[in-house]
């Protein structure tokens, strides 16, 4: 799926596989990570095209899923370059209505969504 923005921006939704993402750069979010079978492969594909430059943003974001895997290792022995946020259905209801949707704070497992942000 493609999709452009109104100040020139596009989002390019692409399946969870190392195939299918080679060759992009931008901004990449990895959705549901805890729940991708071959989610290593995919980062592995990722990472190149965006750690060398420093203006693109890798945010990482599961609901909870199992004990293992890359979504859990991040979270439990990340480095201090990820930003962890923790966001239940109880924040986000009192949040109220999304007004626009962006690269904003994400956040760990706590009776609702985990979510694990890279950047600065």
């Amino acid at each position: 799926m493609r999709a452009s923005g109104d100040r020139g921006g596009r989002v390019i939704s692409l399946p969870a596989s190392a195939a299918t993402v080679q060759g992009y750069t931008g901004h990449v979010v990895i959705d549901e990570a805890a729940w991708i079978p071959d989610v290593d492969a995919l980062w592995m594909a990722v990472v190149p095209t965006i750690s060398t430059r420093t203006e693109y943003r890798l945010s990482v974001v599961s609901t909870p899923g199992p004990r293992a895997g890359m979504f859990h290792r991040l979270w439990n022995n990340g480095d201090e370059a990820w930003s962890r946020h923790r966001v239940s259905i109880y924040d986000a209801r009192a949040g109220g209505p999304a007004q626009r949707v962006g690269f904003g704070p994400c956040g760990k497992r706590n009776g609702g969504s985990q979510l694990l942000c890279a950047g600065k």
